[in-house]
Formats: structure tokens, C-alpha cells, sequence
């Protein structure tokens, strides 16, 4: 066989197990969707954000909320990806969207039982660039699976050394350690595997576990620990992970991600910049995917950042609370951008 013909066969059988791995990939992250006896009417997916991307989630549901576009009685089922997490368990303990600005204004709630304070969280400008599991890729490939971008990203910085217990007993203190009566479904990722976990009222745990895992940032905070496995941010799959809605079959979905839109890849803002932007693009075809396919019988209200406010979110970090005020006042003069499926 001729070099030629060598290296065609050799990219043709590439392609072909690649092709494969991701394959699998999208069957496994399908077995990760809980089980649903009946499709879910309403569903409102909460992505990631960070405190600034919650606050801009609950500023828009509020303003969607007075537009009569949502109401929270009519959820039948809540997804919450990392900040988005902590949002779906407080509407679930019944508080409304304004308060929940209110909360993340003052940083504090009061109720019968006194006053909650908001955990503090970390920030770090710069992340450093030193693999906490350089074997991440091998192991996946090993076991047949398409290693997933968001997980290799995470790998390559340094573990993070914060501890998520804080924001776990805020939590569990706010809903007295019950789930919400609505079906809400907490995203995170098993740290050894990069598999999905989605946890529910049915795993057994307080609530405030589960969020904890959701919204462990890689590089900030430490992964927690759940019945002997190692959890991280569910963001580190999808930002969103609205597929889970579609595969429960979700007639009317409402989507709120401040993390969305195309960005361009600046290779000198520096690694950890350059690096967020092509998993924000990523992101981004992978919605777009999504709307190009998505069938006449689900329909999808997207609500994302309005174009002032998404260049604050995207040169901002979004951990960091001291902002929020301002990132009010910037959203007060916009109106958020809703596109919907045809």
C-alpha cells in the first residue's frame, strides 16, 4: 500500500473512532438523565454564572415574572447547573425572585429563624496553569469515552483549596435541609470519570450537598465529597445543560444562561481568559445545535444577557459579589435578549 492510501486508511479509521467516542459520549450523558414517569409540562433550566451570573438570573426572572412570560407555580420541573443550582433550591423554599436579588444585594436573608448571611466566595484573577489530573484524557479514551472540554480544561489548572461548607449549611439552613416540592434536578460532575451527575431529592441527601457539588468551581474550590465520589461544577459539562430538559421531554422550556454568545478567542488575554473563551464557544455551537434540531412539539424560551450587560459579565469576575450592584444598574437600562424556537 502506497504512503497515500496509508495515511487516507489511517485518517478514515480515526475519524471513524472518533466519531465513536462521540457517540458514546452523548449516550452517556443521556444515562445520566433521572427518571421521568411524566413529561414535565413547564420546565425552567437556571445555568451557570457565578454570583453575578445568579443575580442577573434572578434580576430576569423577576422582570419575566412581572411580563407574566414566567410564574413559578406553573414549574413542574427546575434544572440548576452550579449557580443556577442554589437558585432553583431557594424558589423551590418558596422565596421569590425580587427577594432573591434583594439577598444577593444585601448578602443576607432574614427569616423566622433569624438572619442568613450569603457565604463569601473566592476569587482568583489568574489561575495557575498546572494539571491536578493530567490523566483525565488517558483514562477516558482507556475506557472508550470521548474525554469532554470542559473537564480537560479543568484539569490543566491547579485543585482548588476553598471549602464549599459554608455555602452547604446556608443552604441547607434556608430550606431546613428539605428539597423542593417541585422535581428539581442539581447538575455537577464526577470528578474521577468527567461524568455527569444529576442529583435529586432521591439520592438521599440534603439539598445543600447537592448544591455544594453543583457549584465547586475547579482551581476554587475543593470537589466535595458524596457517598465516595468527588464532585465539581456541573458547568464544567454544560453551562446550561438544557438537553436534559429536552430528554425529559419538556413541552415549554424556559432557558436562563448569562453565559452565552459567541466571543472571540484573544490568544494574549492569557491562558486562563483564552481558555474560558473557547469553552464559551464551545457553549455556543452547542446551543445553536440544539435550536437548528429541536422538534415543533418543545418549545424553547432562551433569555440570555443583553449586550451591555454580557460585556460586563465577560470582563468581570464573576465570583465576585462586590459587584453586583453595579451589574444592576447596567441591566436596568437594557432589556434582556429572548429568543424563542420556531
Amino acid at each position: 500500500m502506497s504512503k497515500s492510501r496509508r495515511n487516507i486508511a489511517l485518517s478514515v479509521m480515526l475519524g471513524a473512532y472518533l466519531a465513536a467516542l462521540h457517540t458514546g459520549r452523548r449516550r452517556v450523558l443521556r444515562a445520566s438523565i433521572p427518571e421521568v414517569v411524566k413529561a414535565p409540562e413547564n420546565a425552567l433550566v437556571l445555568g451557570s454564572g457565578g454570583l453575578l451570573g445568579a443575580a442577573w438570573m434572578a434580576s430576569t426572572l423577576s422582570d419575566l415574572e412581572n411580563k407574566s412570560i414566567w410564574k413559578p407555580e406553573i414549574d413542574d420541573l427546575r434544572i440548576g447547573t452550579s449557580a443556577g443550582s442554589m437558585l432553583a433550591v431557594i424558589l423551590g423554599n418558596g422565596i421569590k425572585a425580587s427577594e432573591i436579588v434583594a439577598l444577593m444585594v444585601n448578602g443576607d436573608y432574614q427569616d423566622y429563624k433569624g438572619i442568613l448571611s450569603v457565604p463569601k466566595t473566592p476569587t482568583r484573577e489568574k489561575v495557575p496553569l498546572r494539571p491536578s489530573d493530567i490523566l483525565y484524557a488517558v483514562r477516558s479514551l482507556a475506557q472508550g469515552r470521548a474525554p469532554h472540554l470542559g473537564i480537560i480544561v479543568s484539569s490543566l489548572f491547579v485543585e482548588g483549596a476553598e471549602d464549599t461548607s459554608e455555602l452547604e449549611t446556608f443552604i441547607n439552613e434556608i430550606t431546613n435541609s428539605n428539597w423542593p416540592s417541585t422535581n428539581t434536578w442539581l447538575v455537577s460532575a464526577e470528578l474521577q470519570s468527567g461524568l455527569r451527575k444529576v442529583f435529586t431529592g432521591k439520592d438521599e441527601i440534603a439539598p445543600g450537598e447537592a448544591v455544594a457539588a453543583s457549584c465547586a468551581v475547579p482551581a476554587l474550590y475543593r470537589p466535595v465529597k458524596i457517598k465516595g465520589g468527588q464532585y465539581i461544577d456541573g458547568g464544567t459539562i454544560s453551562c446550561s445543560n438544557l438537553d436534559l430538559a429536552i430528554h425529559a421531554r419538556a413541552k415549554n422550556i424556559i432557558v436562563l444562561t448569562p453565559i452565552a454568545g459567541y466571543t472571540r478567542i484573544n490568544i494574549n488575554s492569557g491562558v486562563n481568559k483564552a481558555l474560558s473563551q473557547i469553552v464559551r464557544n464551545t457553549e455556543q455551537i452547542g446551543m445553536s445545535k440544539i435550536f437548528k434540531k429541536i422538534g415543533t412539539d418543545t418549545k424553547i424560551t432562551l433569555v440570555t444577557p443583553g449586550k451591555a450587560t454580557s460585556e460586563f459579565l465577560s470582563t468581570n469576575s464573576l465570583m465576585d459579589g462586590s459587584k453586583v450592584k453595579e451589574l444592576l444598574e447596567i441591566m436596568s437600562s437594557e432589556e434582556p435578549v429572548i429568543m424563542e424556537s420556531k
